[in-house]
């Protein structure tokens, strides 16, 4: 298994074979059972390494909280259309159906439930289509979020080592590229902060509406690093 990081997965193997060791003791019922919860962690494990090997490219990732349903559903997506198939899964849940688990970035990390009440509005701007207000709170949260575990640097400072995120995420490649596509995206929007006072609104408006799958990822961001943050 190639995708040793997962320690809920990592938890769940070490379990079985414990249990298996001791299954000679067991009735035929609980030996079997073993033998079924051995198969769906098999499936699952497939799962995570087809999502991370397909997806890993273009910027996501498999954390240990992640929704199976949806990851099956991404993968499924891939294999019949490809990644612009597999990827409107994904944007969409992010864009959309996330509401219904955003709570867990409060109870999760301590980091992102000192700013609760931020990523609310964050959150309540994003479900309204209201780009230009969410993008740069989102982007602000997370950084400080990253700033006050590392006491050093934030989610886009120079140097920062997403790597180390490897204990808790199924996929150090796939966050590195997503640090670089949103510092990518980070950059066009501050730049066109400088754009005069009076096109500055429409043009963040126009680059938002148009960068909406990167607005996913961003979102997306927040779960693989509240799993990263809960340590704390």
């Amino acid at each position: 298994m190639p995708d040793n990081n997962l320690h809920s997965i990592n938890k769940l193997q070490d379990d079985i074979k414990a249990a298996k060791w001791l299954s000679v003791f067991l009735p035929k019922e609980k030996r079997q059972q073993i033998k079924e919860l051995e198969t769906s962690l098999a499936n699952m494990i497939h799962l995570i390494e087809s999502f991370n090997k397909y997806f890993s490219d273009a910027g996501w990732c498999a954390y240990d909280s992640m929704n199976m349903p949806l990851m099956e559903n991404a993968v499924k997506a891939y294999e019949a259309g490809g990644i612009d198939a597999g990827e409107q899964v994904l944007i969409q849940y992010y864009q959309t159906d996330v509401k219904d688990i955003m709570h867990w970035l409060k109870n999760k990390a301590k980091p992102f439930r000192e700013r609760y009440e931020l990523i609310k509005c964050a959150f309540d701007d994003h479900f309204a289509e209201r780009y230009h207000a969410s993008v740069p709170l989102f982007l602000i949260i997370i950084d400080g979020a990253v700033n006050d575990y590392t006491k050093s640097k934030g989610f886009f400072a120079e140097g920062t080592d997403v790597s180390a995120w490897d204990c808790l995420v199924g996929c150090g490649d796939g966050l590195t590229k997503l640090n670089e596509i949103i510092y990518v995206f980070l950059t066009i929007f501050l730049y066109l902060l400088k754009c005069p006072q009076s096109l500055i609104l429409s043009a963040l408006r126009a680059f938002c509406l148009c960068g909406k799958p990167h607005i996913s990822r961003l979102i997306f961001l927040y779960f693989p690093c509240q799993s990263w943050l809960k340590s704390w």
